[in-house]
């Protein structure tokens, strides 16, 4: 049961940043690497054990629906793991503090949360692309999938 728990709230946790990425596509034309809404807002905010929920989420994609993954998808899920895993093996941060662009691994969250909106939309058919000149008048967006619609 503790699976099916950790995949019910890494789902709330997916649906709510793949939101604001979409958001950001929409409005902006692309994601910047650096931006303080992502970064402050979310990165830095996340527990280990709500990186191990939505990491679990992105796996179990993985594992059941691997059409929707691209190899560099597995691979950015599967470094992220590994990272997450000594992170909390060695009882630090997978993330590291804010202003320190060395510490933890943010290459590795970086790399999942782009895998993890690319994963996300193509599950609902939705393309909403990340780099500017490619935007145009897209409908509002809202992730509306649920844990059921994607696993049952």
């Amino acid at each position: 049961m503790a699976y099916a728990d950790d995949i019910e709230q890494g789902m709330e946790i997916t649906r709510a940043l793949v939101d604001m990425l979409n958001a950001i596509c929409k409005s902006e034309g692309g994601i910047r690497r650096g931006d303080p809404r992502i970064w402050d807002d979310y990165l830095h905010k996340l527990t280990e054990q709500e990186w191990h929920q939505i990491l679990s989420v992105l796996e179990a994609f993985r594992d059941h629906e691997p059409s929707l993954l691209r190899g560099y998808d597995v691979d950015n899920i599967n470094r992220a793991r590994r990272s997450l895993n000594k992170a909390m093996a060695q009882d630090k941060s997978f993330v590291g503090q804010p202003n320190n662009a060395r510490s933890g691994n943010k290459h590795d969250a970086w790399a999942t949360i782009m895998s993890m909106r690319e994963i996300v939309n193509r599950n609902t058919g939705i393309y909403i692309p990340n780099s500017p000149g490619e935007i145009e008048d897209l409908a509002d967006y809202k992730a509306t999938t649920t844990y059921s619609q994607i696993f049952e």
